[in-house]
């Protein structure tokens, strides 16, 4: 709706070739998972745009409450948006093989 996602703005030039596919589709889901959430708090904001602030941090019915915050503050949401679909770390324990 008004957010902007910055993938574009990251250099993959030295990526390997044997990498592009993996990226691309990567990227392409990041750019759909952004803006699924961008809809969805812009439609958030709508509904809440008869409300009072207090109302809204009262109401159980937005998942996105932040997000509608910042927007009725003029805030750009898509820092928020991309922790929300930033990949977490994935810590694996490995168990040690004693030979």
């Amino acid at each position: 709706m008004g957010s902007t996602f910055q993938w574009d703005s990251l250099d993959f030039e030295n990526m390997p070739e044997e990498f592009q596919a993996w990226l691309d589709e990567t990227a392409s889901r990041f750019r759909d998972e952004f803006a699924a959430l961008d809809i969805a708090i812009w439609h958030e904001y709508e509904q809440a745009k008869e409300m009072s602030d207090k109302e809204l941090g009262l109401s159980p019915n937005f998942k996105y409450k932040g997000s509608v915050f910042m927007l009725r503050n003029n805030k750009d949401i898509g820092p928020s948006i991309w922790k929300l679909i930033k990949p977490r770390k994935e810590v694996i324990h490995a168990k040690t093989i004693d030979a």
